[in-house]
């Protein structure tokens, strides 16, 4: 996504490692590889923006829209065959 080198990974890691905990302290859910990948683009945009391949992270960002409701659909049609293959009376 990003060229990274030793000084940009160190902040790489430590900005998500920072967004987790606070994430954390304060109760909130988090993905902490949600928090690296804005890790990457922030200190790929601090460096110029250049050098961030917005094609990559455009294919990254939809994946995390597209999951939730592919993963729900799935789930509903699993517990529908359900429906009909387990009996009422084990319900």
């Amino acid at each position: 996504m990003s060229e990274v080198n030793p000084a940009s990974g160190f902040c790489i890691e430590f900005g998500a490692a920072v967004t987790a905990l606070l994430a954390s302290k304060l109760g909130l859910p988090i993905s902490t590889t949600h928090c690296l990948v804005g890790a990457v683009v922030a200190v790929g945009s601090v460096k110029g923006g250049k050098s961030i391949d917005w094609s990559l992270f455009r294919n990254v960002a939809l994946s995390w829209v597209v999951t939730l409701p592919v993963a729900g659909g799935f789930a509903a049609l699993y517990m529908w065959l359900l429906h009909f293959t387990i009996p009422a009376r084990y319900a």
